[in-house]
């Protein structure tokens, strides 16, 4: 992925970012901000690819907000609903991780697990656990 395209990921990341009220009464962020169409269609795109022509660009970051987990993806897969990408829980490993289990999880003081609106698009290797 050259600069300019990169740019135009980056750009259509920060178009995601809520405006006004982004979670419910219980404190779930909705479903149009945790993970918003224009980045799912660029993480199913992602996973179309040919393994020889994917980016490697995570468009996405999740995090546990009262402990450990961080999830950055770059991929997802519509049919069996599993994202991929770099996952850091005790350690960092890529793999794959269902969207249904990570949106049901229920943390301590009735938190979920939410998607940093502020993140910014970067290539897998670069993204580290925190």
């Amino acid at each position: 992925m050259n600069a300019a395209e990169l740019e135009k990921v980056r750009e259509i990341a920060r178009s995601c970012r809520p405006e006004g009220e982004s979670q419910d009464h219980q404190g779930k962020q909705f479903t149009k901000y945790w993970l918003p169409d224009p980045l799912k269609q660029l993480l199913i795109e992602e996973h179309k690819r040919p393994d020889g022509e994917k980016t490697g660009i995570a468009l996405v970051k999740y995090f546990n907000p009262c402990g450990v987990g961080t999830w950055y993806f770059s991929e997802y897969d519509e049919e069996t609903g599993d994202f991929f990408g770099l996952c850091c829980l005790q350690f960092d490993e890529l793999g794959y991780c269902s969207l249904g289990e990570l949106r049901s999880q229920r943390l301590p003081w009735g938190l979920f697990i939410e998607r940093d609106y502020y993140f910014t698009p970067a290539p897998l290797r670069d993204c580290k656990g925190s």
